[in-house]
């Protein structure tokens, strides 16, 4: 996964989004959140990632990491195992989510350890070079065998999902059309639906469209969604579904450092700027989430929280890397919700970075409190 800047807007109204110094530089459009508009409680959806745990040898439990790492980021959800380890690594990784209090996804070869092929994403002829249908009647199989002859018997919790594609579901791709038309037929349907989102200029918002406009076509139920490889925390959490961190590491890389937020060269855990970002999304917002939108490029995005009637509001926004550097708006609406009122409000702006994914980041950069003006019930101003 490639390193993404964030800027995090640690925003206290009353007390503490803010300015830095005006640069010239192609403006992004303006990101808005809608303090009138709660949307539920926080569920932390972004915070999981897939491998990035070290293994025990004997299938045990894992301490390498310290706790409060886990515990800091809100970790709930791991996806684990693999073409490059056997069994006991699987175990090892399912043992150390469960004691961090996360969920597990196995993927389902992992039941036979490494064997070299059909390896990930069935949709590319890389990892998957034999016909679809193959594929099908194949998941077919092993949907009855694991869901009819073991789960409902013996581990009636446990969910099945469907095959992460590398490309998402969308009504010009076929090969999902095939799989979708197949899984209605044969009445194989999965407890969750699950994609991969990497491509820095798509988002999860048109595809989400596009496969309701799918469902309906198959007469498929709707489900929860897992976007298991991504890195969008802020559309997670606008369309109500959990997403895994993204990690292409090899080797012992894979298996270690929580999908690159941290680095280890002395024998000692560091957390990146990244980890910053995940340790303010969990312990800083709480109360409930608010309504977002993005910029209309949606290059420019937006996250944030509001704790109670009157409580503080937090706030986490990025502009896309791919955008380049720009200045973009952030505005901010329904004041008086929180009972904010005047002719100003005090707002401060913190930035979580990183020179690059491997560089050790201790904490955020207090950029300072300003002073904004309010007008007719919003607030706004610039981010760089």
């Amino acid at each position: 996964m490639k390193f993404h800047q964030l800027a995090a807007l640690g925003c206290l109204l009353g007390s503490s989004i803010t300015a830095v110094t005006p640069v010239k530089r192609q403006n992004s459009g303006t990101a808005t959140l809608y303090l009138d508009q709660p949307s539920g409680k926080p569920e932390k959806l972004a915070s999981g990632f897939i491998y990035g745990i070290p293994d025990n040898a004997d299938g045990s439990a894992n301490t390498d990491i310290p706790t409060k790492y886990f515990k800091d980021m809100g970790f709930n959800y791991c996806r684990a195992g693999g073409a490059q380890g056997r069994w006991k690594s699987a175990l090892s990784n399912y043992c150390t989510t469960r004691r961090r209090g996360g969920k597990f996804i196995l993927l389902i070869h992992d039941l036979w350890g490494t064997d070299g092929t059909q390896g990930a994403e069935p949709d590319l002829n890389l990892f998957w070079n034999a016909p679809q249908t193959q594929y099908l009647n194949l998941r077919k199989r092993t949907y009855e065998r694991i869901w009819l002859v073991y789960v409902i018997a013996e581990l009636p919790d446990v969910l099945i999902t469907r095959p992460s594609t590398a490309a998402p579901p969308s009504v010009d791709n076929q090969w999902y059309q095939n799989y979708l038309k197949y899984i209605a037929r044969t009445n194989t349907i999965p407890d969750v639906y699950s994609w991969h989102l990497l491509n820095p200029s798509r988002n999860l918002r048109e595809f989400k469209e596009q496969f309701q406009t799918l469902l309906k076509k198959y007469k498929l139920p709707e489900r929860p969604i897992n976007i298991n490889e991504y890195a969008w925390i802020s559309q997670l959490e606008r369309h109500n579904a959990h997403g895994l961190r993204a990690n292409w590491g090899s080797g012992g890389g894979l298996h270690d450092l929580m999908a690159n937020l941290f680095v280890n060269n002395t024998g000692d855990y560091s957390p990146t700027g990244e980890w910053q970002v995940y340790s303010y999304y969990n312990k800083e917002m709480k109360g409930q989430r608010v309504a977002t939108s993005p910029s209309d490029d949606e290059l420019f995005e937006v996250h944030a929280t509001r704790g109670g009637s009157a409580g503080p509001v937090k706030v986490l926004a990025a502009i896309r890397l791919v955008a380049g550097k720009r200045t973009c708006n952030l505005s901010i609406s329904g004041l008086l919700a929180l009972k904010i009122t005047g002719s100003t409000v005090r707002v401060r702006k913190k930035r979580l970075d990183g020179a690059t994914r491997e560089t050790a980041v201790s904490g955020s950069v207090d950029l300072g409190v300003f002073r904004h003006t309010i007008s007719n019930d919003q607030v706004s101003g610039d981010c760089t």
